[in-house]
């Protein structure tokens, strides 16, 4: 089950594509017809009034031309306002790393490089959503009763401690914790503790669960934290209700 259909139904597995040229969400649509995939196109003179919070898309792909990409980022700011559950992706043709993360601030879930080259993009972007880690409709669900991580086929027990985690990174802003918060959820002196055993307490979350489902759930946020990516998990069955 799609968690975020029974949360705001009836969603329609589709994307949204924000870009200025709209041939480019016509090729996008062109590119995914094979995985069946619909793609709707919005210019960014009609992003002020769209309605993020009605539209229900399970992905909002941002391509910001490379003059745009200033303004690319309140696109993103804007989205966030009313959506808080889509996955917003930016594709850039290169960009500084404080591009990259002026738009993950603004609320972007991944930055990912874009290739120049037209076949090289149809590539590009047919894998993209191929991969459950930007496109996936059956996440796996936490479970605090059962202690585990578990889909229809898959189940992953966790400790106590790795439940509260993932749970804590669920329903934090922007799916994101600090050193600080993770080192309080692991019962660390907040005034001592070495960062060291946090990264690892995550690194081996991360790979347990990858081991297990095949997805990268967890991104570092260099300097700051850790992220959960959007869309990745699915809140316990009683948070439906």
């Amino acid at each position: 089950m799609d968690v975020l259909a029974a949360l705001f139904h009836p969603l329609e597995p589709c994307l949204l594509m924000l870009c200025t040229d709209t041939s480019q969400s016509q090729s996008l649509e062109r590119y995914l017809n094979p995985l069946s995939l619909p793609v709707e196109g919005l210019q960014p003179e009609l992003q002020p009034t769209f309605d993020y919070e009605k539209s229900r898309h399970k992905v909002i792909l941002v391509e910001p031309g490379r003059g745009e990409r200033q303004k690319g980022v309140r696109w993103v700011d804007d989205i966030r306002r009313g959506n808080t559950w889509a996955s917003v992706l930016v594709a850039l043709t290169g960009a500084d790393p404080s591009i990259r993360q002026a738009y993950q601030q603004a609320g972007a879930d991944h930055v990912l490089r874009l290739p120049n080259a037209e076949p090289e993009r149809e590539t590009f972007y047919v894998e993209l959503f191929q991969n459950p880690d930007y496109w996936n409709l059956a996440p796996p669900v936490v479970d605090p009763a059962r202690l585990c991580l578990e889909d229809e086929t898959r189940r992953l027990d966790l400790t106590f401690v790795q439940v509260q985690v993932v749970l804590a990174l669920l329903y934090a802003p922007q799916h994101q914790l600090s050193f600080d918060d993770l080192a309080q959820l692991l019962g660390l002196n907040l005034r001592m503790y070495d960062v060291r055993v946090v990264e690892k307490f995550v690194s081996r979350l991360r790979s347990s669960i990858r081991k297990v489902f095949g997805t990268n759930v967890i991104q570092s946020v260099r300097g700051s934290g850790y992220r959960l990516n959007r869309g990745c998990i699915s809140p316990p069955p009683s948070a439906l209700h």
